[in-house]
């Protein structure tokens, strides 16, 4: 019997996922979402679990014949199911960092979605439909988020898409091959099969493909710690030189002019004196966050160590270079500082060193 191999082979799958979702997301505990399906999937697991508890105690027995205690089981593995779904729709949305639903929404519907099934309990084809369209419309919610990601789109979500859709097509099937009479059973098993095929390689994709993306975000994240300065967000001078590598390749095969200036706050030493430390890094924010604005895309802006910045302009004359820097110079004289007085801009000196 199906219910006898494959919810076992389900129950494992799932616990072992669940698993190392929350091994993951200990060692990323920013990634909330990792926490939030694999308790879906614990929850699926139990849900399993309890379906193979009912079918034991069922036996031969069907219909009117099965006991009460295996129908009010297989009500509440519904209801466990249907938590855990809903649960891994918002978990989905709290990975792209959407706005969820409170967690007490869990436990209310898998309430409210087991009590919905006792007055049919004695009809095992009313908890089919009911819990196949729930899975329906929980999977093509999941279908949805992922989709409208452009962002972080790779192979792994598409296929994490199709094994959706493949959810969807299955328990769908399932629904309407039981929908006409609710006294069966189940429908054919082939789909009843089909179902848990399905039930099982989505939970493994979406896995995969949620440890991926998370192991993706925290390689960004620790690329651009080691290439931005930690107070401005600026470039620091290692990513500059790394970043320059290709632009200066290009310079030797005369394929691009560049031009680079290096920049200095005036009188900073006196910024910091007179109105201490904290005000100069405010200077030396507002000032990064103001270049990047003047600037063209493409040129690039590094923090070179303390108050020098220094600019790789590309395609400029020096001329051009020089009414680049000069903008700069203008726009960083009108600019607010930090407090009032506590800048004086000085007129830009330019000089042609050669290539």
């Amino acid at each position: 019997m199906v219910f006898q191999t494959l919810y076992p082979v389900l129950f494992s799958t799932l616990s072992i996922q669940a698993i190392a979702l929350f091994q993951s997301w200990r060692q990323n505990p920013e990634e909330v979402g990792l926490r939030d399906w694999g308790i879906s999937e614990a929850l699926m697991a139990g849900a399993s679990l309890l379906v193979v508890l009912g079918s034991l105690l069922t036996g031969d027995s069907a219909g009117s014949d099965t006991p009460s205690l295996a129908l009010l089981i297989r009500d509440i593995a519904a209801g466990a199911a249907s938590s855990g779904w809903i649960l891994a729709w918002l978990s989905i949305r709290r990975i792209y960092h959407r706005p969820a639903l409170k967690y007490w929404i869990v436990p209310a519907y898998g309430a409210a979605f087991t009590l919905l099934l006792l007055p049919g309990s004695h009809l095992p084809g009313w908890r089919i439909v009911t819990v196949a369209l729930s899975i329906c419309v929980f999977a093509a919610l999941i279908t949805w988020e992922v989709t409208r990601t452009k962002s972080e789109r790779s192979i792994v979500t598409h296929m994490a898409c199709a094994a959706l859709v493949f959810v969807i097509a299955s328990w769908l099937a399932r629904a309407l091959t039981v929908i006409e009479d609710l006294h069966r059973a189940s429908g054919t098993s082939v789909i009843d099969q089909l179902c848990i095929y399905s039930s099982i390689l989505m939970s493994m994709v979406i896995t995969y493909a949620l440890i991926l993306l998370t192991n993706q975000r925290v390689h960004k994240r620790l690329l651009n710690q080691a290439s931005m300065d930690p107070l401005t967000g600026a470039l620091n001078r290692r990513a500059f030189f790394e970043a320059s590598k290709p632009l200066l390749a290009a310079l030797r095969r005369d394929t691009v002019n560049l031009a680079i200036g290096v920049v200095d706050i005036d009188h900073f030493k006196k910024i910091n004196d007179s109105h201490g430390h904290a005000v100069g890094d405010q200077v030396l924010m507002h000032f990064s966050d103001l270049a990047p604005k003047v600037l063209r895309d493409g040129d690039l802006f590094a923090r070179y160590g303390g108050e020098e910045f220094v600019v790789l302009l590309q395609n400029n004359s020096l001329e051009q270079a020089t009414q680049a820097i000069e903008r700069l110079r203008k726009a960083w004289s009108k600019y607010p500082p930090a407090k009032p007085g506590a800048l004086d801009c000085e007129p830009l000196k330019a000089a042609n060193r050669g290539r």
